[in-house]
């Protein structure tokens, strides 16, 4: 997305889906998730419970310990009609 000011008013346009050109342009790279398509999860760690959403091929990971883009590693505990449940294991 690019952002253009016209006096305090931000004007928003698609920047494209090129991964190379945003990095050239120096723009901020954000994870995310269509809203769509995305499950519901529950993140367990020492500091208490994280609600959010994960990928639907996380459903297919249990008993597994994966990768959660921006936080580490997780164990996929359960997986049922609520969504996930995940452990955190390191970064």
């Amino acid at each position: 997305v690019k952002i253009a000011w016209n006096s305090d008013i931000p004007a928003f346009s698609y920047g494209g889906d090129s991964l190379a050109d945003a990095r050239a342009a120096k723009a901020r790279i954000i994870q995310w998730l269509p809203a769509q398509a995305t499950v519901p999860c529950t993140l367990l760690t020492q500091e208490g419970e994280v609600k959010g959403a994960c990928e639907p091929a996380v459903k297919n990971e249990l008993g597994k310990v994966v990768q959660f883009e921006r936080v580490g590693f997780v164990k996929i505990d359960a997986v049922g009609p609520d969504g996930v449940v995940a452990y955190f294991t390191h970064k």
